[in-house]
């Protein structure tokens, strides 16, 4: 879900796709390797960590995972504790773009709740020029210092006058 909302954010021109690479390259760096929690949790040894990865080396295509449990290293348990460690402890990218500035918490929450309402290939709604009551998405550019798009919520529920309308304010 977390690498489909970066993309989502790319399409729809929030993120450019060189920060999107640069966040999914500071995901994977963060990221516990398998060998290393299992040294962590003390599940497996030294020992049988080194003979899993040459098992890997001699098959590329078999994962760490499976190969420890062909050597009778890790049993279903143990292999779901594993995953379930490394993937409580990888930051999701919803956090590292407001950990980088990118958007703020309230910006990237909102754009999340419309991510999972809408789907994927929804696009953010764009504002109309009439007067009806209604919520609407405004993108305003900020300068190029910043380099990226700050989204305001603007509410033009009860407003009678267009020209009223400071559409940068909250």
């Amino acid at each position: 879900m977390s690498l489909k909302f970066g993309i989502y954010l790319v399409e729809q021109r929030v993120i450019s796709p060189e920060q999107f690479c640069g966040l999914v390259k500071i995901q994977q760096e963060s990221t516990m390797s398998l060998p290393s929690i299992s040294l962590r949790k003390n599940i497996l040894t030294i020992k049988q960590v080194a003979q899993v990865l040459n098992e890997i080396e001699l098959d590329a295509e078999k994962t760490f995972i499976q190969s420890a449990m062909e050597l009778d290293f890790l049993n279903r348990l143990e292999a779901d504790q594993i995953l379930q460690f490394q993937q409580e402890k990888c930051q999701p990218l919803r956090k590292l773009i407001v950990k980088c500035g990118l958007l703020s918490q309230r910006q990237c929450s909102i754009l999340f709740l419309y991510f999972e309402r809408h789907g994927a290939k929804a696009s953010l709604p764009l504002p109309e020029q009439s007067q009806q009551r209604q919520s609407q998405w405004i993108f305003v550019r900020k300068p190029m210092r910043e380099a990226l798009f700050q989204l305001r919520w603007v509410n033009y529920a009860n407003r009678t006058s267009q020209s009223r309308v400071d559409l940068l304010s909250t």
